[in-house]
């Protein structure tokens, strides 16, 4: 089945959406059914949409949204420049930790070596315990170093 259009059903749809008729335009809607029938759905499409709109939520402000996109920006540039001295640091705690942990056992030999050569000297020391001078030293060393790179870290 062929559907034939009228020549006037534009201006009837633009009619009906925006509700301005003119006399020539009605007398033809009288007449044309095609045309009727699309004013009509015209109409009922328009209502629809306003319809719709008018159960929307309104849009949000796109000021903070936008002020916040660029605030996150900003931080991770920020972020992505820091990571070198967050590693650095990182990797400077873990050098430290090595070196603080080989330090009892360094103490240990160090203050047996000079309690060894001391007791040679005066034989009366050899009964002194071997472990008091340089291991005591070791325990106020790692406080003030994790101190210190608990700060820098955190700095960081």
């Amino acid at each position: 089945m062929m559907v034939e259009h009228c020549p006037h059903e534009r201006s009837a749809v633009q009619a009906g959406r925006g509700g301005r008729w003119n006399d020539e335009l009605a007398a033809h809607l009288a007449e044309c059914v095609s045309c009727r029938e699309s004013s009509r759905v015209a109409r009922w499409m328009t209502a629809l949409a306003e319809g719709l709109y008018s159960r929307l939520p309104p849009a949000a402000d796109p000021d903070p949204i936008w002020l916040r996109a660029r605030l996150l920006e900003r931080s991770r540039r920020s972020d992505r420049a820091l990571l070198p001295i967050r590693i650095a640091t990182a990797v400077a705690g873990i050098g430290s930790a090595a070196v603080l942990a080989t330090l009892p056992g360094v103490g240990w030999n160090l203050s047996r070596e000079w309690l060894t050569n001391v007791a040679s000297v005066w034989s009366g020391l050899s009964d002194l315990p071997l472990s008091l001078p340089l291991t005591a030293l070791w325990i106020p060393t790692v406080i003030v170093a994790s101190f210190l790179l608990l700060f820098t870290w955190n700095e960081a």
